[in-house]
């Protein structure tokens, strides 16, 4: 499934106070009405035998 960022915001208009998230963090909320909270991801670790 592909949806477009405009679809989703309208669907949750909370999802703008995530713009500023850095790369590499990632977001989360327990319900739709809980604030978000950040935290830096963990890196993906890398298979260089590929």
């Amino acid at each position: 499934m592909i949806v477009s960022l405009q679809n989703v915001v309208q669907r949750d208009e909370s999802i703008q106070a995530l713009a500023d998230l850095p790369e590499g963090w990632h977001a989360w909320r327990t319900s739709k009405s809980s604030p978000w909270q950040r935290a830096k991801s963990r890196p993906v670790p890398s298979n260089d035998n590929e």
